[in-house]
């Protein structure tokens, strides 16, 4: 992970991030599908930000739902299918063969965190209770690297604006 601070003073976007990410993560923490997660806690939705592996129809770039932040679980830990209240998810992890689930918060505060990172796995091995640790970790340390590219394309986006206006 100390190399994703490195490489995002050269990287432009965070989407470039999220590419780097998902490569480290791959030897870190197997998955099938990783997906990345922003909350706008103005308009209180819950965009997909990345995705890499498997595609799910309902759960792609882009789309959004309305969420209270206060009724997100933020961090959790699903084993196998069978286990999770929503009996929706529950069947399209399956039909996809993606049974074993673990998320982490990205943020600095824990009662309002930015997003999440959320890997997904197939029916070969569970996740146990050590890679959602490990996955809390990674995410509390990649949240300053997402921050700082987050700022970065803001500052830009702005001196364009400026530009423009003038």
């Amino acid at each position: 992970i100390g190399r994703l601070s490195d490489a995002a003073r050269e990287l432009q976007t965070v989407n470039d991030i999220y590419e780097l990410i998902a490569e480290e993560l791959k030897g870190i923490i197997k998955y099938d599908r990783l997906a990345i997660s922003r909350f706008d806690f103005v308009d209180r939705i819950l965009t997909i930000d990345y995705v890499d592996g498997v595609s799910l129809p309902d759960e792609k770039i882009g789309d959004s739902i309305p969420s209270d932040p206060a009724e997100i679980d933020w961090g959790w830990f699903l084993e196998n299918t069978g286990q999770d209240p929503n009996p929706d998810r529950d069947n399209t992890l399956e039909n996809f063969d993606l049974v074993s689930w673990i998320q982490a918060p990205i943020g600095i505060g824990s009662e309002n965190p930015d997003g999440f990172l959320s890997v997904r796995r197939s029916k070969q091995k569970p996740y146990g209770q050590t890679d959602s640790i490990v996955l809390a970790e990674i995410a509390k340390q990649i949240t300053p690297i997402i921050h700082s590219i987050r700022v970065r394309e803001q500052l830009v986006e702005l001196r364009d604006e400026r530009d423009y206006s003038e």
